[in-house]
């Protein structure tokens, strides 16, 4: 849906949107931007089994920050 944003998270910290790699500030500053524009913005933070747990609180941190409160995290299952 439109109003849903996905984060993905590396097992070595890098945070994807759109396949597209961010630092802290540039995704504080892409979600921010979309949390203004889009009404009921929701984000879904995908990890891999790999991936500390830090960074995922990292990104809920960021979201919290710019107005996000519809937060979900999701690990990514190989098959």
């Amino acid at each position: 849906p439109p109003n849903n944003l996905i984060i993905g998270i590396t097992k070595s910290g890098e945070f994807f949107v759109n396949k597209k790699a961010y630092s802290e500030a540039e995704l504080k500053e892409k979600i921010g931007f979309k949390a203004k524009n889009i009404a009921n913005l929701s984000v879904v933070i995908m990890a891999d089994e790999e991936s500390a747990i830090k960074y995922a609180v990292k990104a809920m941190d960021i979201c919290r920050q710019v107005g996000i409160t519809n937060i979900a995290i999701a690990e990514e299952i190989e098959r």
